[in-house]
């Protein structure tokens, strides 16, 4: 195959997504807990809004940034909630947050650039990076200090080649939400080496403990990517954003329109129309994910050997099985054979994620129960 592009080659498939194609193949009652999808339908106001925007005619193609209603909630989003004045211009709608990066990294990028990547980490990330051809630096941020943003570390990576940072948060896999004293010393350490900061915040609508701080506008070469897919339950919809300086987005909207080219009309519009009039759905499911978090992470804990990171926001619990004594790819793999139950290993976030696992709480309470009591039940099988 030497006469494909090396950048495709050198990309690998998603360790999550080889998880998740085991698991369909498995003919039998399983509790699957590894998605990254919520178990929420979309709002009925936003199914409503479709059939409305398609019987107004809203199916043909949109403008090159992205529908003007929709650009306009967003803006008044960020005015009302973060207290941030958004130009218009500085907004890029996308196909999701994927795309979004996509754009982000192909438009910042040049053959062989480097870009560091605080793990653990999604995947994706990486591979998108090397897709581009770009070079990822892995920068392994310390378990037994709560994956806390260490930027004398980080410092030791950047290098001439060096052209940007992402940091994810609320953090998939781990749940943190950064404080606002670990994200200024980000931004200063940026502005020190004139480095791009590409923020993913994908999940922004899980704030339980915490408060996301968001950095857009505290330093001009930072990138926001956000997308609608778990704020309204509706991933398959395909629709995001990116937020970024003017001149930035004149350059990726190129990039969009060669690849991705315009957006649906019809879910923009629809999109815009509950924004303005649904503001109680994602918070709903806010409290609701809180409340799992909380049930699950009590449950977890009372598992010998088993420790559980309280998840400050996000989707998701991150357990810590390194007392356990036993490759965290094994206990989930006893997990799935004995259990039945389909969890993330932490080694597919990275090297810092090894003795860990990612657990979806997209599941009703009642099965989540039923999950901790069966972990509970393997985890004492390996340990007698």
């Amino acid at each position: 195959m030497d006469e494909l592009n090396s950048d495709v080659l050198e990309c690998q498939f998603s360790g999550i997504g080889a998880i998740v194609q085991k698991a369909n193949t498995m003919n039998e009652e399983l509790i699957r807990l590894e998605i990254g999808d919520t178990d929420y339908t979309p709002p009925k106001m936003l199914i409503d809004a479709i059939i409305e925007q398609y019987q107004n005619g809203k199916t043909h193609y949109s403008s090159f940034r992205g529908e003007d209603s929709l650009i306009s909630s967003i803006c008044a989003m960020y005015s009302k909630k973060s207290n941030l004045q958004i130009n218009p211009e500085e907004i890029l709608i996308t196909s999701g947050g994927s795309m979004g990066l996509y754009i982000t990294f192909k438009t910042i990028l040049s053959r062989d650039d480097e870009v560091i990547v605080l793990e653990p980490a999604w995947s994706h990330f990486g591979e998108i990076i090397k897709l581009v051809g770009g070079k990822v630096s892995r920068v392994g941020l310390n378990p037994d200090k709560d994956f806390d943003i260490d930027c004398k570390l980080i410092e030791k990576f950047i290098t001439e080649k060096t052209r940007a940072i992402v940091v994810n948060h609320p953090n998939n896999p781990t749940g943190r939400i950064y404080s606002k004293k670990e994200l200024n010393k980000l931004i200063a350490l940026a502005k020190k080496y004139d480095l791009y900061i590409v923020c993913d915040e994908e999940y922004q609508v899980f704030e339980f403990d915490r408060k996301l701080f968001p950095i857009y506008k505290m330093y001009d070469k930072i990138i926001t990517i956000r997308s609608f897919s778990k704020t309204y339950a509706m991933p398959g919809l395909r629709l995001g954003y990116v937020l970024a300086s003017e001149l930035l987005i004149h350059e990726m909207v190129k990039v969009s329109l060669y690849t991705n080219m315009y957006n649906s009309t019809l879910i923009q519009a629809a999109v815009a129309q509950v924004m303005e009039n649904d503001k109680d759905f994602p918070n709903n499911i806010r409290d609701e994910y809180k409340r799992r978090r909380d049930i699950l992470y009590e449950e977890l804990n009372k598992i010998r050997n088993v420790r559980v990171i309280k998840s400050e926001g996000g989707m998701y619990l991150w357990v810590d099985f390194r007392k356990v004594s036993m490759d965290e790819r094994k206990i989930v793999e006893l997990l799935r054979t004995r259990g039945k139950i389909i969890i993330v290993p932490g080694s597919c976030f990275g090297e810092s994620g090894r003795g860990f696992a990612r657990i979806s709480l997209s599941a009703d309470v009642k099965i989540l129960r039923e999950a901790a009591r069966k972990i509970q039940m393997c985890i004492e099988e390996m340990l007698t």
